[in-house]
């Protein structure tokens, strides 16, 4: 039954709550985020340092990385990727992310950086020369995931301000994109409102969306996207400012991490499923998977020399594990299925490390498996009024799991030894924004006694929870 055949009361009071959690959102998650960018840690986030010189190369026009044997790196014998930026950049983040302080830290988690070196820092200003910076970790990435920090750090630049805050004003930028994001998601997907704000308030979310990690706009443009799709499911109108949202979410989200380019189909085969007939806007979701496709497979194209250069070591040589793999395929796929259910239990549940926490920061052990349980309650107990088809459900699980198939794929190939019998290098945040999308997109129970309220009750308040947690989590961490 279509959401406009509905009684014109029940849809208010469906709108009604979805404006509720998307209130409480903006005034108790996003002032929280704000807070978080500033106590994190300098360079706190995994692989923080290697998102600014990303990110500050891209400002600088490097959008392309390029390839050198600069006297700078250690390693002369090996080609790396990186970019020609700013020298002061370069030392603000040397002196923050490899001095004798931060090797403390990551030895000693009760170590605290001196505060005097924060004043040091803000000593170092633009000197207009610039220097090859390598950071291979995130050369690949596409400059679409980087759009806030890049309009923070020309911003700053701009106005003349210490290269040291360049990185706060990136997350700002960040905080503040992810917040409306997350928030219009919020406020439009109607039904699954309480879900994605369980969703958009866990630690992982909070934390990496106040930093200039590439995750910061990933995970919110992947609330934004499930919203519109379950919206969709939810067989409620859907506007051009949705058909648009969901167009450039699909972009971003496909082209900016290889391992999710498969979502890029979900769309359309959710507007086949739902609409049951063909379409313009079917026609348009489908040119936007093409477009996505191909995007990607140029990126890729005009990247293809930096992936190879920088991976060409004796043991990690990922065209030796592709020919291993082909030669010994049923091995290859023994070790996939056993390292994948094996590691599956850990990335769930943990509270630390997991899809729901954060490598850098330590949250109470109960709150993993109790936030998975909250979750589950609030994806099967959809406060709207219809059941979401069970294809589509099962459409975006296979989708999901093709993406997970993909992350364990990309990692055995750059980051394992050829032949390993394990594959390594998984982190919970990978499979987040694929838990979103398949939770969102659940059938669902349909409420509509008063337990309903209590049950938005129950969910507003763990999600308050989630926000002090993650803030007493990062204080302890780097000030107390």
């Amino acid at each position: 039954m279509p959401m406009n055949d509905i009684v014109p009361e029940v849809v208010s009071e469906i709108d009604r709550r979805a404006a509720l959690c998307a209130r409480v959102f903006l005034l108790a998650a996003v002032p929280i985020m704000l807070v978080l960018a500033f106590l994190i840690g300098p360079f706190g986030a995994a692989d923080e340092r290697e998102h600014f010189l990303r990110a500050v190369g891209i400002a600088s026009g490097a959008i392309v990385p390029e390839v050198s044997y600069d006297a700078r790196i250690k390693r002369k014998e090996k080609r790396v990727a990186g970019a020609r930026i700013d020298t002061a950049a370069i030392s603000v983040a040397d002196k923050a992310a490899l001095s004798q302080e931060i090797k403390q830290e990551q030895v000693n988690p009760h170590y605290r950086m001196p505060r005097a070196d924060f004043a040091a820092r803000l000593s170092f200003h633009q000197t207009g020369k610039r220097a090859f910076a390598e950071h291979n970790n995130t050369a690949l990435y596409s400059p679409l995931l980087y759009f806030g920090p890049v309009i923070g750090i020309e911003l700053s630049s701009l106005l003349d301000l210490p290269v040291f805050t360049w990185m706060y004003v990136g997350r700002v930028a960040n905080v503040l994109l992810a917040g409306a994001l997350i928030w219009w998601g919020i406020r439009r997907s109607r039904g699954s409102a309480p879900l994605l704000l369980v969703a958009g308030t866990l630690p992982i979310v909070l934390f990496q969306s106040a930093t200039v990690s590439a995750d910061a706009l990933l995970l919110p443009i992947t609330i934004m996207f499930a919203a519109i799709l379950s919206r969709w499911a939810d067989r409620a109108v859907i506007s051009r400012n949705d058909l648009l949202l969901l167009s450039a979410g699909t972009l971003v989200i496909a082209v900016g991490k290889v391992a999710y380019l498969p979502l890029a189909i979900l769309p359309p085969l959710i507007a086949a499923i739902v609409d049951r007939r063909w379409s313009p806007r079917l026609t348009l979701l489908l040119c936007v998977s093409l477009v996505a496709v191909v995007l990607w497979a140029a990126w890729a194209y005009f990247v293809r020399d930096k992936v190879f250069s920088m991976l060409d070591d004796i043991v990690v040589n990922p065209a030796g594990q592709l020919r291993q793999m082909i030669d010994h395929p049923v091995r290859t796929v023994v070790i996939f299925v056993h390292t994948m259910k094996t590691q599956i239990v850990r990335l769930l549940l943990t509270s630390t490390g997991s899809l729901l926490g954060n490598l850098t920061i330590r949250l109470p052990a109960f709150f993993g498996p109790a936030s998975l349980l909250v979750l589950a309650i609030a994806s099967v107990t959809s406060l709207g009024i219809v059941r979401r088809p069970l294809a589509v459900a099962i459409v975006a699980a296979g989708i999901a799991l093709t993406c997970y198939v993909v992350i364990y794929l990309l990692l055995y190939l750059q980051f394992n030894a050829i032949g390993s019998p394990w594959v390594n290098g998984a982190q919970g945040r990978y499979l987040t924004p694929l838990m979103v999308v398949v939770l969102a997109l659940l059938p669902g129970l349909v409420i509509r006694t008063a337990w309903s309220d209590r049950l938005l009750a129950v969910l507003i308040g763990w999600s308050g929870l989630s926000c002090l947690l993650t803030l007493w989590a990062v204080l302890h961490r780097y000030w107390l």
